[in-house]
């Protein structure tokens, strides 16, 4: 056989043949689709401190001719699922990190926590992750108090053994630990996903730790949870109508510790501090946010519509005197 014949049949045999390709995806949990129309959204999940927050994430790899994940993963198509970057935001802060919080953790599915305990870090940025096809794992967070008010950017990465997808992500996400860099990729990640791609290969999950609120724990009694939020029993009390009894506390209940109060124009924390009664210790041990070292540096600069957890001080003389002297604040309960 010649040589031009040869290349030929060779040519002919090498298009006959169809490698698939990787092609890893999340299957859950879903974009937000608006009903309006607009462009699909990041899915937004609200907690509180001391509660366990539980995200299922899906991931498989059907590859580019569309076969079973189990019949791709028997064939070496396995996905792996890690975390590209956290970003840590409210109003003074925006800090990127390949680490997860505190008491996090990335874990496979049975692998979780029960009601009372806390998930260990598994699979850290930058690492595999978890491994397979399909993986089902979730997300596990009981986040610490001084998380309350912040919002958490967690972005997770999928990608496949053979590093073909890896450009993709790198394109969005950088390789160092620069947390300002993180912190500019999760932000232009979470300001909306566009393009197959980015729904595709990584999806970032925003939760927003609710200030003011708190999850009880099997060791806490109303008289301990009063004395570590600087107030009485009886305001947490009052203040919650689905604790029947003071004695008899519900583990993983909810309840509020005040009240969210909204920034007004005129606002600033002097005068919140007299209306309320309150000393700034308070309202800087209730803010977590607020007792950040960048708020600090900012002076303490409160922004309309900045909310602040605050626990009135009712019966305080100075606080009804505040309230003539800024006429202008009110109380916005959430």
């Amino acid at each position: 056989m010649s040589r031009t014949n040869l290349e030929h049949v060779c040519t002919v045999l090498y298009e006959q043949v169809d490698v698939p390709g990787p092609s890893p995806a999340f299957v859950y949990p879903p974009l937000y689709v608006p009903a309006s129309g607009a462009s699909p959204q990041w899915p937004i999940f609200e907690t509180a401190s001391g509660c366990l927050l539980q995200i299922p994430v899906t991931v498989q790899d059907r590859t580019s001719l569309g076969l079973s994940p189990a019949v791709a993963g028997a064939n070496g198509y396995e996905a792996q699922l890690s975390i590209a970057g956290v970003t840590t935001v409210s109003s003074y802060r925006n800090t990127g990190s390949r680490d997860l919080p505190w008491g996090a953790g990335l874990l496979p599915d049975g692998a979780g926590t029960n009601a009372t305990s806390t998930p260990t870090g598994v699979g850290l940025a930058g690492g595999a992750g978890l491994v397979g096809n399909p993986i089902y794992g979730s997300l596990e967070w009981r986040p610490a108090v001084n998380a309350s008010g912040f919002d958490f950017y967690f972005c997770l990465a999928v990608r496949d053994p053979f590093g073909i997808v890896d450009r993709d992500i790198a394109l969005a996400f950088p390789s160092s630990d620069n947390a300002s860099a993180i912190a500019a990729a999760t932000a232009a990640a979470v300001n909306g996903p566009s393009g197959l791609n980015a729904s595709q290969f990584w999806r970032c999950l925003i939760v927003r730790v609710l200030r003011c609120r708190y999850c009880i724990q099997p060791s806490d009694s109303l008289q301990a949870i009063a004395q570590s939020w600087r107030t009485g029993w009886e305001t947490l009390w009052s203040g919650n109508h689905l604790l029947l009894d003071p004695d008899l506390l519900q583990v993983n209940q909810s309840v509020w510790i005040g009240q969210v109060y909204a920034v007004q124009a005129l606002d600033d924390l002097s005068h919140i501090n007299l209306r309320f009664g309150v000393t700034m210790d308070d309202l800087l041990s209730w803010n977590p946010d607020l007792a950040d070292s960048l708020a600090a540096q900012s002076g303490y600069l409160i922004k309309e519509g900045q909310e602040i957890c605050v626990i009135p001080r009712s019966c305080i003389y100075a606080a009804h005197v505040a309230a003539v002297v800024n006429p202008y604040s009110t109380i916005s309960v959430t």
